[in-house]
């Protein structure tokens, strides 16, 4: 049973699967016979791409309605959104809530829940926070803006509860992800609420952070995750592209049960798709190429595990 802290109550009632829709567009509008002013499309546009899902998209988007009237500018960028909840919609679990416009008494509450909480890890993007009134709940907030190459907080999310539902299904493996439980798009408090792992990072043991777990068997948990993520690029189609020694866990007290995962893979603020990876093209001995044909998240896996052995036999 999962224990929320007293402000998750005050989350709103109406938790949805993620939806950026905005009310009647000025085309419906029409239809009923209101014909919207000048004034009124204007800030319809303004609305319409300030609720773009990343920045790099608010700037596409602004780049393609430039030239357009401003009606069918309004057309457009709905098309676009409903492009992108279409999308979404077949790739978020049905059980991944999310909220849209939090209270300001949630916001406040989480602020100072938040307020002295410890600190798990950082990022290049992003930073998680644990909860100090339950164990078993972390929150990872994106840096604004970040650093590097990094999905939108709802294309992240998206990712992760995918990749988790993948992860599932190949138990043998033993490979686990942490669950998300909600996430908010509010301006104000964008973050992820997911499951605090009993774990420590690679990066942590190979830095002398942490020490290697009892019982840890490096290679029965690095070969798990390489087949996982072999299956998860060729089979799904997914691809997690930052694969590292900070992104892998491993668990506190390996357990002897199959069940239980023996390696944590955490992050997916990098991951996309085969189509989206293959659409990236770059310069290799003077001859363009998909950039895919040099993605490989199990050449990582080895990187990491050779750093890690080095390490512990030394």
């Amino acid at each position: 049973m999962i224990c929320y802290p007293l402000w998750y109550t005050m989350l709103p009632m109406n938790i949805e699967r993620p939806d950026t829709s905005l009310g009647n567009t000025p085309t419906e509008d029409h239809k009923m016979g209101t014909t919207l002013t000048q004034e009124e499309l204007e800030d319809r546009v303004d609305t319409l791409l300030e609720t773009a899902p990343s920045d790099e998209l608010y700037k596409q988007w602004s780049t393609q309605i430039a030239t357009l009237p401003l009606k069918d500018q309004v057309r457009t960028l709905e098309d676009l959104h409903q492009r992108r909840r279409d999308a979404l919609a077949s790739v978020l679990p049905e059980n991944v809530p999310i909220t849209r416009g939090v209270p300001d008494e949630f916001v406040q509450l989480l602020k100072e829940t938040l307020r002295n909480a410890r600190e798990l890890g950082r990022g290049d993007n992003g930073y998680v926070l644990a909860d100090p009134d339950n164990h078993n709940m972390a929150y990872k907030f994106l840096l604004r803006p970040p650093i590097g190459q990094q999905n939108s907080l709802v294309e992240e999310a998206s990712m992760q509860a995918r990749i988790r539902e993948i992860a599932l299904q190949y138990a043998d493996a033993r490979v686990g992800v942490p669950r998300l439980d909600y996430f908010s798009t509010d301006p104000r408090t964008s973050f992820i609420a997911m499951e605090r792992l009993d774990a420590v990072s690679v990066r942590d043991v190979i830095e002398g952070r942490a020490a290697l777990p009892e019982g840890t068997n490096i290679d029965t948990a690095f070969d798990g995750l390489k087949r996982f993520l072999k299956d998860l690029n060729e089979a799904h189609g997914l691809y997690h592209l930052d694969v590292r020694a900070g992104n892998i866990m491993l668990p506190r007290n390996p357990s002897a049960n199959n069940n239980l995962p023996l390696v944590y893979l955490i992050d997916m603020g990098m991951a996309k798709t085969k189509r989206e990876v293959r659409s990236v093209m770059v310069i290799e001995d003077g001859t363009l190429t998909p950039k895919i044909d040099r993605v490989s998240d199990c050449g990582s896996v080895d990187i990491v595990r050779k750093r890690l052995k080095n390490n512990s036999e030394s």
